[in-house]
């Protein structure tokens, strides 16, 4: 890669990693609808895709047409491609920095207040007409909802999203060596498209 693709490929990604990596150092949860999180993981991963089937189907006449405004069409396409793509996913919501006991005493308080019936991993709550599978990583300290059945009402999603934060508030997860893994990937991927573009920097500020 050149440095231009360099700069294009790693700073979204480096970006991500940085914006996943700090929630640890606030040591409370952070609940996220799967649609957002999917959108910036897109996002992150934008760079490759630019330089990568995006140029392999680079339209040269626009570009002879509008010049530096492709770039900035192409740019609107993707991120309008990756609000699509995370829009028609099946709900999901993803809660990080927290710990699997705080995630389990929300769903044992949960089922005193309501209907709600509990299998293993899946859960259904007739009431709000949504039934899901939890996931516990307690590697990342993260735990993922997923849905489980193709109808589901988006209200009782939002309406558990928004339980998930009040309920959640209050949780403090101890921060751990596991919570620099990213930070620092994201410092090296900075320093790795900086350094591989430091002959594109002196051209500009020569």
């Amino acid at each position: 890669m050149n440095p231009t693709e360099t700069l294009i490929a790693l700073l979204p990604l480096a970006a991500y990693f940085g914006m996943i990596g700090v929630i640890p150092f606030y040591r409370r949860p952070l609940v996220r609808s799967g649609g957002s999180d999917l959108f910036f993981l897109l996002l992150g991963l934008g760079g490759f895709i630019m330089i990568g089937p995006v140029k392999l189907l680079f339209p040269v006449g626009a570009l002879m047409f509008w010049k530096g405004l492709t770039f900035l069409l192409l740019v609107a396409v993707y991120v309008l491609i990756a609000i699509l793509i995370a829009g028609i996913r099946q709900p999901r919501i993803v809660v990080y920095n927290v710990q699997p006991k705080d995630f389990l005493l929300f769903l044992t308080e949960l089922e005193q207040k309501s209907e709600v019936r509990t299998v293993g991993n899946c859960v259904q709550i007739p009431v709000a007409e949504i039934q899901f599978s939890y996931e516990v990583q307690p590697y990342w300290q993260c735990v993922v909802l997923k849905s489980t059945s193709p109808k589901q009402n988006l209200a009782g999603w939002t309406r558990l999203e928004q339980l998930l934060r009040e309920k959640l508030t209050v949780a403090r997860t101890p921060f751990t060596s596991r919570g620099l893994i990213l930070p620092l990937m994201s410092v090296l991927l900075f320093a790795l498209s900086f350094w591989r573009a430091s002959p594109l920097l002196d051209q500009w500020f020569r």
